[in-house]
């Protein structure tokens, strides 16, 4: 799953072999940023696996400059943890009641090209590399 709002040159094959090598039920595809404050922040093992995640902290909060970019490699059955017929957000809702519930759920960090074009400021960033 990637999310509408972004541009990003990121290898997902190498992001779908780490899914399946790791044998993750969630696999969140990750960058470090120097300002992460607009951005979803995680917090991975030294094998990856995530143990903390919180979605745009305040400053105050920030603890760490790895950031979740939006693309998401799930497998079908986290989504049974989804409430029906209700609205749910990825990143509030279902990731955190996976690491509740001890779900393998891993940080691919991924090299490249990516930018979150959610407002026009920033969709202008991208404009500007692919003419350049």
């Amino acid at each position: 799953m990637i999310s509408g709002d972004s541009v990003t040159d990121f290898n997902l094959t190498e992001a779908i072999e780490f899914h399946k090598r790791k044998q993750s039920k969630a696999t969140l595809v990750l960058t470090r940023v120097p300002n992460p404050i607009e951005f979803g922040v995680v917090i991975t093992d030294e094998d990856y696996r995530i143990r903390r995640f919180l979605e745009k902290p305040s400053t105050s909060e920030i603890f760490s400059d790895t950031v979740n970019t939006g693309i998401y490699i799930l497998e079908p059955s986290v989504l049974e943890y989804l409430p029906p017929s209700q609205e749910c957000d990825f990143s509030k809702d279902l990731f955190p009641l996976l690491l509740e519930k001890d779900e393998p759920m891993y940080g691919y960090i991924a090299d490249g090209y990516w930018c979150d074009v959610g407002h026009l400021d920033a969709y202008r960033e991208p404009v500007r590399w692919v003419t350049a």
